[in-house]
């Protein structure tokens, strides 16, 4: 359960990091 858990937060930060690395990409 904890690994899971363990897993789901990174993915979650990784989709956050590609979304702002998108932004990012759209206003320069």
């Amino acid at each position: 359960m904890e690994h899971d858990f363990a897993n789901l937060k990174k993915i979650r930060e990784y989709n956050e990091q590609t979304s702002l690395d998108s932004l990012v990409k759209m206003y320069n």
